[in-house]
C-alpha cells in the first residue's frame, strides 16, 4: 500500500501509542480491535490492527495461535460426545479409531517365553475430553498360572513416540475368565484425564515372565504401521506397534525412543470409558 493511499488511523495507533512491541499484550490488541466492525469504512483500522499484532508476534515469538488456526496442528477427531443415549456408558475402541485403527479382529498370544516380556505401544487420538474410568479388554485364553496384564496410557513426546506414563491399571488374566473384562481401578500416575484431539499411547505388558495367555487383537492386514521398518515391502507389517527392547515386567514411568523398535504384531483391543 502506498503511503498516499493510507487513511489516518482513528483507533489503533492512537490507543496503542507509546507502547513497546515486546511488552504490548494480546489483551490490549484485542481491546482495541473489539469495537471495530467488519465493513469498508474500517478497512484501514483492520490493516493497522493486523500489522501491530504481527509485529508483536515477531518480538514475542507467540506464533502458536496462528499455526493452529492455519492447520499447523494435526487433528484427527472422532465425535466429541457420547452418541445416542449411551452417555457415560460409551466405550471407546481407541485402537480402531482413525487415523491408526482398523476394525478387523484377530488374536494375539503372549507366548510363554521371555521374548514376549516387552512393552507394546500403539498410538491413538483422544476422541473426547474427560476422565478415564475404565479399561476394557477381551481375553480369549486365560493364563494357567498367576499373571496380570499391565495397561497404561502414555503421553506423546511431541515427535510421535510414547513418553510419560499418565495412568495405569492391571487385570488378573489367570482368574478373570474369558470374554470382555473391565478394570475400573485406574491409577493416576500423572493424570487420568484425556484431552480431545491429543495423541496418546496405549501400553501393555505382563508382570510375570513367560506366562502365556491370549487377547483379542486387531488383524495385521490393513493395520497402519506406526514406525519405520527394515524390509523393502510391507509384507512383514513389521511396525504395527512399537515394542520396548527391555523386559521390565512393569510399565516404566518414562519411555525413550531409543529403547523402541517396530514390531509386527500385538496391537491388542482396549476400550476406554471416559466421563
Amino acid at each position: 500500500m502506498r503511503s498516499e493511499d493510507r487513511k489516518p488511523s482513528k483507533r489503533v495507533f492512537p490507543l496503542l501509542q507509546n507502547l513497546d512491541l515486546d511488552s504490548v499484550t494480546f489483551a490490549q490488541i484485542q481491546g482495541v480491535g473489539d469495537p471495530i466492525t467488519i465493513e469498508d469504512m474500517n478497512e484501514q483500522e483492520m490493516y493497522d490492527l493486523v500489522l501491530v499484532n504481527l509485529a508483536r508476534l515477531v518480538c514475542s515469538g507467540e506464533w502458536s495461535g496462528l499455526l493452529s488456526a492455519g492447520g499447523g496442528d494435526f487433528n484427527a477427531e472422532m465425535p466429541g460426545k457420547s452418541l445416542q443415549a449411551a452417555g457415560a456408558a460409551s466405550r471407546h475402541p481407541v485402537g480402531s479409531y482413525a487415523p491408526y485403527g482398523q476394525s478387523d479382529l484377530a488374536t494375539f498370544i503372549w507366548y510363554n517365553n521371555d521374548n514376549y516380556d516387552r512393552t507394546l505401544y500403539s498410538p491413538f487420538i483422544a476422541p473426547i475430553t474427560g476422565t478415564v474410568t475404565e479399561f476394557g479388554i477381551q481375553i480369549t485364553a486365560a493364563a494357567a498360572s498367576s499373571c496380570s496384564l499391565l495397561i497404561g496410557i502414555y503421553s506423546d513426546d511431541g515427535d510421535g513416540a510414547p513418553l510419560a506414563l499418565q495412568m495405569s491399571g492391571e487385570i488378573d488374566v489367570q482368574n478373570s475368565g474369558t470374554g470382555s473384562i473391565y478394570q475400573t481401578s485406574i491409577s493416576a500416575d500423572v493424570s487420568t484425564s484425556l484431552t480431545r484431539g491429543t495423541q496418546y499411547w496405549v501400553a501393555m505388558n505382563r508382570d510375570t515372565t513367560s506366562v502365556q495367555f491370549t487377547l483379542k487383537s486387531y488383524a495385521l492386514v490393513g493395520t497402519s504401521n506406526v514406525g519405520p521398518g527394515t524390509a523393502s515391502s510391507l509384507v512383514a507389517d513389521e511396525s504395527v506397534v512399537l515394542r520396548g527392547i527391555d523386559k521390565p515386567a512393569a510399565l516404566v514411568a518414562t519411555e525413550v525412543v531409543t529403547n523402541l523398535n517396530g514390531y509386527q504384531d500385538g496391537k491388542c483391543v482396549l476400550t476406554l470409558k471416559v466421563s
